[in-house]
């Protein structure tokens, strides 16, 4: 019985991070790909046509600006997900090791082996404070861009800390399949 309820959490567990990640993808990333599209129509002169008031120069002047907002925010939402896939990545390195013993005896007793915790992609985040920040920094990505991922928080006297500390961690993808947050126990 106590195997069923487990089974059922985790199964719960499990549609709330796909809901997660496609409420992430819909609400978040979606919005920017309308900037992209808004870009490239610009450059290519229709809003002219809706807007014939403003003129050509103002309009490629205009398109110049929106290309480059739009190829600002796909380089931002880029270098997010790839510190997410990162994250990702080096939780599950961290789940091998022996501080994470507790972690992987709480997956056996629900059952759920090492393929499960593989394929899944669960990983362990260590106690440390800024164990993760600091391995992020290492691989090129800046505190903000950590702080804007979620992966890490500012806060008070203890300026930036890792989000996740001594924690299972799973990561949420989004309907591509890229990692755009974390779920954690």
């Amino acid at each position: 019985r106590a195997v069923t309820i487990s089974i059922i959490g985790l199964i719960g567990s499990l549609a709330l991070l796909i809901f997660m990640g496609w409420y992430l993808r819909r609400k978040v990333l979606k919005p920017i790909s309308g900037v992209a599209s808004a870009a490239s129509e610009l450059s290519e002169g229709h809003l002219e046509t809706r807007v014939p008031e403003i003129g050509r120069g103002a309009t490629v002047t205009l398109a110049r600006s929106f290309n480059r907002m739009a190829a600002a925010l796909q380089y931002r939402d880029r270098k997010l997900i790839e510190a997410n896939r990162v994250a990702q990545a080096y939780y599950a390195e961290q789940l091998l090791t022996p501080a994470a013993q507790q972690a992987r005896q709480f997956l056996t007793e629900r059952g759920f082996d090492a393929d499960a915790a593989k394929h899944f992609g669960v990983g362990y985040a260590p106690k440390g404070w800024d164990v993760l920040l600091t391995h992020l920094r290492a691989k090129g990505f800046s505190d903000d861009q950590l702080v804007e991922g979620g992966l890490v928080a500012r806060g008070g006297q203890r300026g930036i800390y890792d989000r996740f500390r001594g924690r299972l961690v799973w990561p949420i993808r989004d309907t591509s399949g890229d990692v755009v947050g974390f779920g954690a126990r």
